[in-house]
This record gives C-alpha cells, sequence and structure tokens, in this order.
C-alpha cells in the first residue's frame, strides 16, 4: 500500500525497481506508525541520499498520502530521545499535543509530499 501511494500521490515511478524491506530486531511490521519511517528508508533508497543516523520518523499514511496521527506521542518521542535521536518526522496533527521540553528538533508533516520536499531539501545526512 505504500508504494502505491509513493506512486500514485508523490509520483514516482517504483514499477521498474525491486524492493525489499528487512526489519531488524524482531519488530513487528503491523504497527501503523513504522509507515513513515518505511516511507523514509524507500525515498533514501530510491534517490540515493542517506538519512541521517539520529533521524527517526513517527505517523502513519493514509491511502491519500496524509500524514495521520498515531497514540502516545509524546512516549514515543521521550524513548527515541533516549535512544540518542535528535530529529524526528512527526504528523503535524500530532505536534499540538506534544508539550516536551527535549533535546529533539520535530519536523511536523501533513502530507508524504511534505516529508520528501524536506527530506531533499534539507540536509538529513548530517543530523
Amino acid at each position: 500500500m505504500l508504494l502505491a501511494v509513493l506512486e500514485k500521490r508523490v509520483g514516482f515511478n517504483i514499477g521498474t525497481k525491486d524492493i525489499f524491506l528487512n526489519i531488524i530486531g524482531g519488530l513487528k511490521v503491523d504497527e501503523p506508525s513504522l509507515d513513515l519511517a518505511i516511507v523514509l528508508a524507500m525515498l533514501s533508497s530510491y534517490h540515493d541520499r542517506a538519512l541521517g543516523t539520529k533521524i527517526a520518523a513517527v505517523g502513519e499514511i493514509g491511502l491519500t498520502g496524509e500524514i495521520r496521527p498515531v497514540p502516545r506521542l509524546e512516549h514515543r518521542l521521550m524513548e527515541l530521545s533516549k535512544l540518542g535521536y535528535t530529529h524526528c518526522y512527526v504528523p503535524k496533527t500530532n505536534r499540538k499535543t506534544v508539550n516536551l521540553s527535549l533535546k529533539m528538533t520535530l519536523i511536523p508533516c501533513l502530507h508524504i509530499q511534505n516529508v520528501m520536499t524536506h527530506f531533499l531539501t534539507y540536509e538529513c545526512t548530517s543530523a
């Protein structure tokens, strides 16, 4: 489904590519909040541009490409901060409910197009 959204909403020509996704560490991919991280990994590979090791992403992606809010975002961000992440793509609709003083820069996004634009425009490899 994520590939279909990227193709239709962002204009990727993915049909000519072989795509393999490997989730390490025993995680199950039935958690919708992993959608945004998976899409960022695909963007990184597609554009041959590395994503920084301190950048995370939390968000569910809908069929129209919208980034949907996820439950317990504050808790997720606290854990990511403890693990050393310094930047995180988050659903813009969730951003209003986050009242944390973390040493983390949040990148609020409404649509997958916002994520792609930010990823391609800003220096995400140094974070």
